[in-house]
C-alpha cells in the first residue's frame, strides 16, 4: 500500500497521533490505516482515513452501523470522523486495536488450514451478519478476518466497507470464508490475493482441492455456495454442531448383548466377594473374643437395656473431588480443555491457564465469565474454598447447585472475591447441600507471560465442608 500524505507523529482530529502504516495491498479503495495512539485516552488504537471517492460515503455509513454492534466477533468500532480537512479526506474510522494477523496473509504463508479454525471462522461470520440490519451489504473477504495469537477469530467491517449491494447471500458469503480457510483459495468475484477455486460440473467443493476433510462440513460449504442449504441461523447451528463430537454409534448384536450382560455379571462378582468377606469378619471377632454367640445373645438380654447410641455427628474437612471441567459459556467450549484436572494435584508448579486477553481484565470485553466446574462424588455442604493462584489480582465468585453447571450462574452466588491474592480463602454462606461447585472468573489479573495480557492460572481448589447423610 502506497503512503498517504500523513506520516508518524501527525495528529489526526487533534486526538489520534499515527504511529505505523499498515499495509493492505488487496484493497479496492485502500483505506489508509494507521496504527494510532488515542492521546485523550491513552490507549492503542486503528485508525483508517478515508479517502474521497464514490465509496466514500457508504464506508462511513457502514462504520456507524458497525459500532451498534455488541457480538464477540466484531471489532469494535469506536470512532467516526466525517471529514480529515488537515488531510483533506473523505473522514476516518477509529476501531479497537486488535492483535491479531489477517486470514489471507495466514493463507498466503502458511496454506490451508484445519477444519477447527475454518469453523470458527464461520461461526465468527455469522455471528457477525446476523447482528447487521442488512447482512448483504457486508462485503466480507479474507483480509477482514484476524486471527489473534490464543486462538480468537473476529472481523473488521472497517476494512471491507459496508454499503448496500447486490453481491452473494450472507451464507455464501461465510461459506466462502470457510471455504477459503480450508483451502487456500477465493470461491467468489472480489479482489483477494488468493487463487480462484476451481469449479466441477458448476459446483464449488473443498473436497475438489483437499482431500479428507470432514463429509458435513465438506456437503455444507457446497450448498451454501450453491445458494441452497440453510439459512443464516441455521448454517450457525450446523457449524456449532460440528464443533462437538458425534454421538457413540450403537454396538452391533453380540458386542451389544455382551455390553448390556457384563455390568450384570460384574456386580454379582463384587456383591459375592462383599459377603465372603462379611462372614469372614464375623468369625474372626467370634474366634477373638472367646465367647460363643448364644452366651454373648444370653448376656446381653440378661443385662439393663440401654438407649441404642447415635450415630456419630459428621466432621468438617477437606472434600474429595470426582472431577473438574471448565466451563466457557460464551466462547466456543474450548478454552482451558485438557489441564483442568492439574487443579486437584496439590502441585504448586502445574496450572489450570485460560487463554491470554488484551485491554481489559474482564476478558478483553469479549466474555462476560469462565468457570471451572468441580464435581463431588457425593452432595455435600461446602463451608469455604480455597484458591491459589500465580498472580494476584483476579475477581471470581463461587457457586453451588445440585445439577450440572453449563451454563452462566444466575442469582446470589455462596461467595464472592473482588481481588484476589496468591491464596484466597473464601468463605460461603450456609446453604443446602450442593453436588456441583462452580468457579467462576469475572476479571483476571495481569499475564505472567505476557505484556498487556490478562490470564488467570489457577494451581490449586480446596473445597471444605460437611458431606451430606
Amino acid at each position: 500500500m502506497a503512503r498517504s500524505r500523513e506520516s508518524p507523529g501527525v495528529l489526526v482530529a487533534g486526538r489520534y497521533r499515527l504511529v505505523d502504516a499498515l499495509g493492505d495491498p488487496h484493497a479496492r479503495e485502500p483505506l489508509h490505516r494507521w496504527r494510532a495512539h488515542d492521546e485523550l485516552l491513552g490507549r492503542p488504537v486503528t485508525l483508517s482515513i478515508v479517502p474521497p471517492g464514490p465509496e466514500a460515503a457508504a464506508t462511513l455509513a457502514g462504520a456507524r452501523a458497525a459500532a451498534l454492534l455488541t457480538c464477540a466477533s466484531a471489532v469494535r468500532v469506536l470512532d467516526v470522523l466525517d471529514d480529515v480537512p488537515d488531510g483533506g479526506h473523505a473522514g476516518a474510522v477509529v476501531s479497537e486495536w486488535v492483535e491479531g494477523e489477517d486470514l489471507e496473509s495466514v493463507l498466503l504463508r502458511e496454506g490451508p488450514l484445519g477444519s477447527e479454525l475454518a469453523v470458527s471462522v464461520g461461526l465468527a461470520a455469522t455471528e457477525l451478519l446476523a447482528e447487521l440490519p442488512d447482512p448483504r451489504a457486508a462485503r466480507l473477504r479474507p483480509a477482514d478476518v484476524l486471527v489473534c495469537p490464543d486462538g480468537r477469530v473476529c472481523l473488521a467491517l472497517d476494512r471491507s466497507g459496508y454499503a448496500p449491494a447486490a453481491g452473494p447471500t450472507p451464507t455464501a458469503c461465510v461459506a466462502a470464508l470457510v471455504y477459503a480457510a480450508l483451502t487456500a483459495r477465493w470461491p467468489l468475484p472480489g479482489l483477494t490475493a488468493l487463487p480462484p477455486a476451481p469449479a466441477l460440473d458448476g459446483r464449488t467443493a473443498p473436497h475438489h482441492v483437499r482431500a479428507g476433510l470432514d463429509p458435513r462440513l465438506d456437503a455444507l460449504v457446497e450448498d451454501a455456495l450453491g445458494g441452497g442449504g440453510p439459512d443464516l441461523p441455521g448454517l450457525a447451528d450446523q457449524l456449532g454442531a460440528l464443533r462437538r463430537p458425534p454421538a457413540p454409534e450403537p454396538l452391533p448384536g453380540s458386542r451389544r448383548r455382551i455390553a448390556l450382560v457384563l455390568p450384570v455379571v460384574v456386580g454379582l462378582v463384587l456383591a459375592t466377594g462383599l459377603a465372603l468377606l462379611a462372614w469372614q469378619l464375623s468369625r474372626s471377632v467370634t474366634r477373638d473374643s472367646g465367647t460363643p454367640p448364644a452366651v454373648r445373645q444370653r448376656s446381653s438380654a440378661s443385662a439393663s437395656p440401654t438407649p441404642t447410641p447415635s450415630a456419630p455427628a459428621a466432621t468438617s474437612g477437606v472434600l474429595a473431588v470426582a472431577g473438574v471441567r471448565a466451563v466457557d459459556p460464551f466462547g466456543d467450549g474450548t478454552e482451558g480443555t485438557g489441564t483442568e484436572a492439574l487443579v486437584l494435584d496439590d502441585d504448586p508448579a502445574t496450572a489450570w491457564r485460560t487463554s491470554a486477553y488484551f485491554r481489559r481484565p474482564d476478558f478483553g470485553g469479549l466474555k462476560r465469565g469462565l468457570g471451572l466446574v468441580l464435581d463431588l462424588p457425593a452432595p455435600a455442604s461446602v463451608s469455604s474454598v480455597e484458591v491459589d493462584m500465580t498472580v494476584p489480582g483476579a475477581a471470581y465468585e463461587v457457586w453451588g447447585s445440585d445439577v450440572p453447571l453449563d451454563r452462566p450462574p444466575a442469582g446470589t452466588p455462596l461467595g464472592r472475591v473482588e481481588s484476589a491474592g496468591l491464596q484466597e480463602r473464601v468463605p460461603l454462606r450456609a446453604g443446602p447441600s450442593v453436588r456441583w461447585v462452580l468457579l467462576w472468573f469475572r476479571s483476571l489479573p495481569p499475564a505472567r507471560d505476557r505484556a498487556g495480557a490478562y490470564r488467570a492460572e489457577v494451581t490449586t481448589v480446596r473445597l471444605t465442608g460437611t458431606p451430606a447423610r
